[in-house]
């Protein structure tokens, strides 16, 4: 509450607080670099430690295991696609447009995308501590995808009949992951962006 009507109280910043967010953002960083080009099996945290400037003890003030890092690490750089790109809006459009301009986004930058494709495979063994995790995820991409196509549907917009919106959201969310490996591997011979575009023109009657 102002002290008065018409004096702006200004607060004084949490310097500690600030220079935590500011660290652990750094330690974020610098661990999905690594775990993007050595995968999460591949990388200890004494490796991420030493890229902070930190020891392995110093490094545990922060994040108290790897599997910790690992879900911060996630958190931070796919957690947030959905709001960063206004993936939920419940509207169809927005979604699909969305979906392209995160492509135009992984072209763009393909660390995380790169980031994605490692553990993703990586966590293909239940004991992988992201495991639980890419079955959640792949499980929504789908579901938001069915509804994105049955809201367009709705509207008249969806053209992919006799394909329900169930399995097209199926398709169109195997391409992507299938394009995706195969693009990180010979971009030079896939149009990524191109390619995304037009796994959605049989059944969506949208200039994307």
């Amino acid at each position: 509450m102002p002290l008065t009507d018409d004096v702006v109280v200004r607060r004084k910043d949490n310097r500690r607080a600030v220079a935590l967010e500011e660290r652990l953002a750094t330690i974020e960083k610098v661990a999905g670099r690594m775990f993007a080009t050595r995968g999460y099996n591949g990388t200890s945290l004494r490796d991420v430690a030493a890229g902070v400037g930190l020891s392995p003890a110093g490094l545990l003030h922060y994040f108290p295991d790897k599997a910790a890092l690992l879900e911060a690490v996630l958190d931070a750089r796919l957690g947030t696609v959905a709001a960063e790109f206004g993936l939920e809006t419940g509207d169809g459009e927005t979604f699909v447009r969305g979906l392209v301009a995160v492509a135009e986004r992984d072209a763009a930058q393909p660390e995380d995308l790169r980031l994605f494709c490692l553990l993703s495979a990586e966590a293909l063994d239940p004991a992988h501590p992201a495991h639980g995790y890419f079955i959640r995820w792949f499980s929504q991409v789908r579901a938001h995808l069915q509804a994105a196509f049955e809201d367009l549907d709705r509207r008249g917009l969806y053209r992919g009949w006799p394909i329900p919106p169930a399995q097209a959201a199926v398709n169109v969310s195997a391409l992507r992951d299938g394009l995706n490996l195969q693009w990180l591997l010979s971009p030079d011979q896939v149009d990524f962006v191109a390619t995304i575009r037009g796994s959605f023109q049989p059944y969506v009657d949208l200039d994307l």
